[in-house]
């Protein structure tokens, strides 16, 4: 399956938030055409009081990435711009298709 991949920048420390709540939306059929919503992440270990922790650390800060189909039209993507903690993208609200 050829699919799309669209980058949004959203408030930083909110990724994993909209992540889940975009997941859900498009799971109650609230969102078409988007087949999933990702945030890249990696684990670490972190010495808190002497101690190794293991944590996910959020590989880009204040990005959230999504698959498509296929290209999505102008109207697609003014519906992400339109939910809470989605910041501009290069002087426009709307998601930016990756070459």
């Amino acid at each position: 399956m050829n699919t799309k991949w669209y980058i949004v920048k959203v408030l930083p420390g909110k990724e994993r938030f909209l992540k889940d709540l975009f997941n859900k939306e498009i799971s109650l059929g609230k969102i078409k055409n988007i087949v999933r919503f990702i945030c890249p992440t990696e684990k670490e270990f972190v010495a808190v009081k002497n101690k190794k922790v293991l944590r996910e650390k959020v590989l880009y800060s204040g990005y959230l990435y999504f698959e498509t189909g296929n290209r999505l039209n102008e109207e697609d993507l003014k519906v992400i711009a339109t939910f809470p903690n989605i910041m501009g993208m290069m002087g426009d609200k709307t998601p930016v298709l990756l070459t």
